[in-house]
C-alpha cells in the first residue's frame, strides 16, 4: 500500500471512515509509518482519534459530484476529463451496495443520501431517511446515481 497523506480520508477494515491526522515514524529509519493517527466521524468510529497501523486501513475511493437541480450524480472518473462544463466536487461516498436489500420481514427499501454532519465532503447511501437520521446524517434527497464515467451516463 502506498503511504497515506495527511487529510485523506481512509476506512478501517471494521468499517470505520475518518481523515489521516498525522502518519508516526520511527524516528530511527526513514520507512513507512509504524502507524498513523486517525480522526473517525464520530458517526462511524469508536474513539474521536486513535492509533491505527498501516495494515488496518484502505484509502476511501474518491468520486466526483455533479449536483444537477435535487438530482445528485456521482462519478468514479471526473467529468471534466470527458468535456462536462459545469461545477464538480470532489466527495467520497459509501454505503451503496447493500442499500436495496430486502430480507424476508424488513421493510421495502425506499433508498435516499445523507451527508456527513462532520465532513460536509462525505456521502453515504441509506435503506431509508430513518437509517439515515440514525446514523447521523443530514438527508440529503432520494434522487441519486452513481455511475463510472460521465459519458457512460450520456449515453443512457
Amino acid at each position: 500500500m502506498n503511504e497515506l497523506q495527511i487529510g485523506q480520508r481512509v476506512r478501517r477494515k471494521t468499517g470505520e471512515i475518518g481523515s489521516v491526522v498525522s502518519a508516526d515514524k520511527d524516528p530511527m529509519q526513514s520507512a513507512a509509518p509504524l502507524s498513523y493517527t486517525v480522526k473517525w466521524d464520530e458517526t462511524t468510529g469508536p474513539n474521536p482519534e486513535g492509533l491505527v497501523y498501516p495494515g488496518e486501513l484502505e484509502p476511501v475511493q474518491p468520486m466526483f459530484l455533479i449536483k444537477s437541480g435535487t438530482r445528485y450524480e456521482f462519478y468514479l472518473e471526473d467529468p471534466r476529463q470527458s468535456g462536462y462544463k459545469g461545477a464538480v466536487e470532489e466527495v467520497t461516498l459509501e454505503g451503496t451496495d447493500s442499500m436495496n436489500d430486502w430480507p424476508d420481514g424488513a421493510e421495502c427499501p425506499e433508498p435516499c443520501l445523507g451527508q456527513s454532519k462532520t465532513d460536509s465532503k462525505h456521502y453515504r447511501g441509506f435503506r431509508s431517511k430513518k437509517d439515515c437520521v440514525k446514523a447521523g446524517f443530514q438527508y440529503v434527497t432520494h434522487d441519486f446515481m452513481e455511475e463510472g464515467t460521465w459519458q457512460e451516463m450520456r449515453k443512457k
